[in-house]
């Protein structure tokens, strides 16, 4: 019988039931610092990402219909479309951040979150 994670052969395969790589424990509590970084993160996110990327996404739409290339729905008109890209520049917004909340963890220094990610590895809980 092979040890969990060990295929026969010898290949390494991951624990189906452990953390993979990126994934954290539901058990992590963040400390303090985190959790301020996080906010950070969140907040410049919002202002400095998601908020333009949505406007320019809102308004290029809203040019491509009133140029004809984009159709308006017929009772609602062309709100579903520049909703949708703004929820697509929301999301891209937050996406385009990821990197840098990633940079600003990692220069923590006493943060088993900013460790693991320096690290590139999982985080065990305590």
């Amino acid at each position: 019988m092979e040890p969990p994670g060990q295929v026969r052969g010898g290949a390494h395969r991951p624990d189906p039931g452990g953390p993979r790589q990126g994934q954290f424990s539901h058990s992590y509590v963040p400390t303090e610092e985190e959790k301020r970084v996080f906010e950070e993160c969140n907040t410049e996110s919002l202002w400095y990402r998601s908020l333009p990327f949505s406007a320019v996404g809102m308004l290029v739409t809203q040019i491509l219909i009133k140029k004809g290339i984009l159709t308006t729905h017929s009772k609602f008109g062309s709100l579903p479309k520049v909703l949708f890209a703004g929820f697509c520049g929301y999301i891209g917004g937050k996406f385009s951040y990821m990197k840098a909340c990633q940079e600003k963890l990692k220069r923590l220094e006493n943060s088993p979150l900013g460790e693991a990610l320096r690290k590139n590895k999982p985080i065990q809980p305590e």
